[in-house]
């Protein structure tokens, strides 16, 4: 079910962008933690309950293959090196870069999120029976995670000021909207040329849009971890 044409272009537009982003941020970002959550919000789209939905309503046969593809691109390479940054954000001075990017992996692989997302690899890979009492547990969280999100991130921006943070949500934003999409688009270009077959009307429209959307819906959760 995967194309190795998309998910090179999506981890390579991905990159990109974080690379783009942090060079940008460096200039205009006040300090580190804040540098690392922008260009963590400039790289990390909300494939989950925005990019899903909006293919059910454009490419519906490929809805689920693209959902999958997306998520293990995000999950595996953007949203862990966006992690590292903004665990490098914190951590001291004194130590190498080699010694923080160790220590920050380590930090990154401990995380709930991407302990649960290795578990579930291992569980998928080795096709094991999921429980039904299990399965509809799961079911009726992944029903309500929408909903309680939208709960959590309303409460948590309660009380923060705006002031000094709007000229910054203006780069991330506009870095989301347009700079991502962009460079998925330029890598999808260099894909034919490193020997994938070239992406169907359909994918190449989904990737896009996948790259097209806001930023992922505990972004905000993950900021509040460096106090902003």
């Amino acid at each position: 079910m995967f194309h190795g044409g998309y998910i090179l272009a999506y981890a390579l537009g991905g990159v990109a962008t974080i690379v783009i982003a942090f060079l940008w941020f460096s200039m205009t970002a006040p300090d580190k933690p804040r540098r690392a959550i922008a260009v963590m919000g400039s790289a990390c789209p909300n494939s989950g309950f925005i990019g899903y939905p909006l293919m059910l309503l454009s490419v519906p046969e490929i809805a689920g293959t693209v959902l999958a593809m997306n998520m293990l691109v995000e999950l595996l390479l953007v949203i862990p090196i966006c992690l590292i940054l903004i665990d490098m954000a914190r951590a001291g001075e004194h130590r190498s870069l080699t010694q923080q990017i160790l220590t920050n992996l380590v930090s990154v692989l401990r995380r709930p999120m991407v302990i649960g997302l290795l578990l579930g690899l291992v569980v998928s890979g080795l096709h094991l029976p999921m429980p039904r009492a299990v399965d509809t547990l799961f079911g009726v969280i992944a029903a309500s995670a929408s909903a309680l999100s939208l709960i959590v991130i309303g409460g948590s921006l309660v009380g923060l000021p705006m002031r000094g943070n709007r000229a910054l949500a203006l780069q991330i934003s506009a870095a989301k909207l347009f700079l991502n999409p962009a460079m998925v688009f330029l890598a999808v270009m260099v894909v034919p040329f490193v020997g994938f077959a070239a992406l169907s009307p359909d994918l190449f429209a989904a990737l896009i849009l996948s790259a097209a959307i806001s930023m992922f819906g505990i972004y905000t959760v993950l900021a509040q971890e460096s106090g902003l």
